[in-house]
């Protein structure tokens, strides 16, 4: 299930009001990011420097959607499944599992359990 969006953004403040108009929710301010709940998902609005500080990595070049949280059944079993096929995982600091843009679409994908 996904759980969580992060978009990159010159101006969080600025972003969260446009989506605040167009979500009808209040954003909050968590560690320099706007967040706004989206019932069980999050939508959180960060800086470049913020994202690099968050992921342990880069912000990609481009404005836009850059990392994707999906909650898994098994986290194990999602990480068998994705060294079986190849695909290079690290750990994320909330102990779940990251795959990056290369393997991904060009975001960030981080697996919860």
């Amino acid at each position: 299930a996904l759980r969580g969006l992060q978009i990159v953004v010159a101006d969080p403040a600025a972003a969260a009001e446009r989506y605040e108009r167009l979500l009808g929710c209040a954003a909050r301010d968590e560690g320099g990011a706007r967040v706004l709940s989206l019932g069980c998902e999050t939508l959180e609005l960060l800086t470049p420097a913020g994202f690099a500080a968050r992921f342990g990595r880069p912000a990609p070049a481009h404005p836009g959607p850059a990392a994707l949280q999906v909650e898994v059944a098994d986290l194990p079993a999602c990480g068998a499944l994705l060294a079986a096929a190849g695909v290079d995982v690290a750990r994320s600091p909330r102990g779940g599992l990251l795959v990056g843009p290369a393997d991904a679409g060009q975001v960030v994908l981080e697996f919860l359990g």
